[in-house]
């Protein structure tokens, strides 16, 4: 096999696709950085986010009201359709329908999002607004009742026309709440030279076509999400559903994104711009690769798989090879390396980014193409831990309420990123977890405030004066902040 591969020249290897690969590294470029890798853009806040004065303001450069326009006109046309089935089923029983508002819907997501801050996604709704041992502020919004019924007619589309447009997508009963959430991610912040490109899964055992069961995450079943992520800071840029085959109009199926549409689509925004994309094995391919560095100014680290038609059989083999050793080869701008960790495992990466077979000094002896590999790659596992933390989910048999909760885990992580860029702004402390905690959920529960009646918030004042006074007898703490005291 290796003669078969092997180039008569000795200094190079041929893959099964006929590339060639040489074993020499290219002369090294006396510059700073390579012409691939210069970004000219600002990276941090932009657009809505910078020209923010308050919390709210940055909260609200996610979500406009174009989306709450679209959620409160939909959950009004579903509440008319449940109560008026209601009253023919129980003409005895009447009930009548008191349509939302603006207000009403920004202060239910408010409680959504502040349930996650508060980290009590295990509590139920029913103890959240209990008197005695509940949450102060959840009361003084709006009673549970009305809270519950919201979350049961919570609708993002026309239910009339919801057939015709799910035979083309599948996404459609929230695609496009959805989308305009995606643009507005994309749009208020500007990505560093390093981005991931990686999947999660949103855990979720209800009915959905496209539910998927991965059996090496946590949650097993749920809905998939192919996302772009900032690999410094984390920010989540753009977000792709997995929704599996769709029918065309004229009977045919379309079938499911292959690896190397998913990374041009979720990189679309970010081509020609000079970045670093770091992926899996999943997503790399010798052609996809090239055709990034070559034609979009984007460079490639990745992790590929053996099995690649481009992949020359010395790099897979390896027999008669010394644990820790490292073999390069080139093929025009792409560097393959084969690192031995252990005997009788390698590990195959490519990249565009190196050029040259540097090793570190580490007693591991891995190469930094690795080591760049390994900083990059867990930008969407980090968030996915984030947003574990601040889960705000309730419990539901819809699959849009399941991924309206998931933009509301990443609604809260940008807002997290995004106080700790304004902190200025309100003279926040963010040194300490505790008062960045209290800074933020004093500013989610600011959504809430406006839809108060007098009486409740004179109640709700009452309230917090007592619960401040017996927290701070009890444990000493002078926060103040007294709903967040305990924190």
């Amino acid at each position: 096999m290796q003669e078969r591969s092997r180039s008569p020249l000795q200094n190079e290897y041929i893959s099964r696709s006929g590339r060639h690969w040489k074993l020499t590294a290219p002369c090294p470029v006396q510059v700073r950085r390579r012409l691939h890798n210069i970004v000219r853009e600002r990276e941090g806040p932009r657009g809505d986010a910078v020209r923010a004065t308050n919390m709210i303001d940055i909260f609200k450069a996610f979500i406009t009201d174009d989306m709450i326009d679209i959620i409160v006109q939909h959950t009004n046309e579903e509440g008319v359709r449940v109560f008026q089935a209601w009253n023919q089923t129980h003409p005895d029983k009447p009930r009548e329908f008191k349509p939302t508002s603006a207000k009403e819907i920004w202060s239910v997501i408010g409680l959504i999002v502040l349930r996650g801050v508060y980290g009590a996604y295990r509590e139920s709704v029913k103890e959240l607004w209990n008197t005695q041992t509940g949450r102060v502020v959840f009361p003084a919004t709006m009673s549970r009742a009305r809270f519950e019924t919201l979350l049961r007619l919570l609708r993002f589309d026309d239910r009339a026309t919801r057939r015709n447009r799910q035979s083309a997508d599948s996404f459609a009963p929230i695609r496009a709440v959805f989308d305009l959430f995606n643009d507005r991610c994309r749009d208020n912040y500007s990505l560093t030279a390093s981005v991931t490109v990686d999947e999660t899964l949103r855990k979720f055992r209800g009915r959905c076509k496209f539910r998927v069961y991965m059996p090496q995450k946590p949650g097993k079943y749920g809905i998939l999400f192919r996302v772009l992520t900032d690999a410094k800071y984390r920010y989540v840029s753009r977000m792709l559903p997995y929704t599996g085959k769709t029918a065309n109009t004229d009977g045919s199926v379309t079938q499911r994104q292959s690896p190397t549409s998913i990374v041009m689509d979720l990189c679309r925004h970010i081509l020609g711009s000079g970045r670093n994309v770091t992926i899996d094995r999943y997503y790399t391919s010798v052609d996809m690769v090239e055709d990034l560095v070559k034609n979009h100014n984007i460079t490639v680290v990745g992790t590929i798989n053996s099995n690649r038609t481009h992949v020359p059989e010395e790099m897979k083999s390896v027999v008669g090879r010394e644990v820790l050793s490292t073999k390069f080869a080139w093929s025009g701008d792409l560097m393959l390396l084969s690192y031995v960790p252990k005997p009788k495992k390698n590990v195959l990466l490519l990249s565009t980014q190196h050029d040259q077979p540097d090793i570190s000094q580490r007693s591991d002896c891995k190469p930094e193409a690795i080591l760049a590999y390994n900083e990059g790659k867990g930008g969407v596992d980090i968030v996915d831990k984030m947003i574990d933390t601040y889960r705000c989910k309730v419990s539901t048999l819809r699959w849009p309420m399941v991924v309206f909760y998931h933009s509301g885990y990443r609604r809260l992580e940008r807002f997290r990123y995004l106080v700790a860029q304004k902190s200025q702004l309100e003279g926040i402390e963010g040194n300490t977890t505790s008062s960045h905690l209290s800074s933020r959920a004093r500013q989610v529960s600011r959504l809430a405030t406006d839809r108060r009646t007098s009486q409740r918030r004179k109640w709700f004042e009452q309230c917090s004066s007592a619960s401040n006074a017996g927290h701070a007898k009890s444990t000493g703490c002078k926060s103040a902040s007294p709903h967040f005291s305990c924190w």
